[in-house]
């Protein structure tokens, strides 16, 4: 067994800390995902099953929240494995013109492309930003 091989194994299932930007319906019972994550950036990710009315991860994965993640690569995409809200952000999803206010700042963090140091910065803002309007109820 070569050394390339066993890195690449390891490498199948990864743990991160992610804001879910968005999310959309993908088959059936699946999700696809918009994450930010500090480790690897922007990623997209399907949720298997999530949609079904028994789902233990529907809830850890609404827009706004703030998750722990175990995600395993697939083939195209990373697939959600675990899933685990550490700040749900609620006063968010209930307040239209706070929705509108995360909903613009989650597009300018989704449409800029930075390097892994900037991605830190601005997981924070947007963590901070995200507590600041919860937290104000601007």
């Amino acid at each position: 067994m070569h050394l390339q091989d066993r890195s690449q194994r390891r490498q199948r299932v990864l743990r991160a800390q992610a804001i879910v930007l968005r999310h959309r319906d993908w088959g059936e019972a699946d999700r696809m995902l918009g994450l930010f994550t500090l480790e690897m950036g922007k990623v997209q990710a399907i949720a298997k099953g999530v949609r079904r009315p028994r789902s233990r991860k529907a809830g850890h994965l609404e827009p706004f929240t703030h998750v722990k993640l175990l995600l395993a690569r697939g083939r195209n995409l990373a697939i959600i494995t675990q899933a685990e809200a550490i700040a749900q952000f609620t006063p968010l999803r209930e307040d239209m013109l706070l929705t509108t206010y995360a909903s613009y700042v989650v597009e300018l963090l989704d449409r800029k492309q930075t390097g892994l140091y900037v991605q830190h910065r601005q997981k924070e803002i947007l963590q901070q930003l995200l507590a600041l309007a919860e937290a104000f109820r601007i």
